[in-house]
């Protein structure tokens, strides 16, 4: 919902009739709580009629989780594990389950989602770095 710019003329018993600022076909909400929502932004709480204000989505705090989790790696570490993006073991994103694990297999830094996938990883590492793997 928006607000837009209606001119309206007169009320009759049952219709409003609106000369200008609105397309046919488009809803009109003529009735509602607007003095309570008014109120509640006037004392600076998030408006009721706007939801999306009131709380970021689910994508949304996923998103600062994952950046959060990353921001704890040294910045090279975080530079390597942004490129990898997904979890050889488990094909989560990685910093969704908190900060990423480091570990070396042959030389080379793999980052995983979370503790719980080293002991796996590390028992068949070549399982998991099959570019063409499929899932279990």
């Amino acid at each position: 919902f928006g607000q837009w710019g209606a001119i309206p003329s007169y009320l009759t018993q049952h219709w409003d009739a609106i000369f200008g600022g609105v397309r046919e076909g488009e809803v009109v909400a003529v009735d509602g709580n607007f003095l309570i929502d008014s109120q509640m932004q006037l004392s600076g709480k998030p408006s009721l009629i706007d939801t999306s204000k009131l709380q970021p989505n689910d994508e949304q705090i996923q998103r600062e989780k994952i950046a959060q989790s990353l921001a704890r790696l040294p910045p090279a570490d975080r530079k390597a594990a942004e490129a990898q993006r997904i979890c050889p073991v488990t094909e989560l994103a990685l910093g969704s389950m908190g900060t990423p694990i480091k570990v070396q297999v042959d030389g080379r830094d793999i980052f995983l989602c979370c503790s719980g996938c080293k002991k796996r990883f590390l028992k068949s590492p070549e399982k998991y770095l099959k570019p063409t793997r499929k899932p279990d």
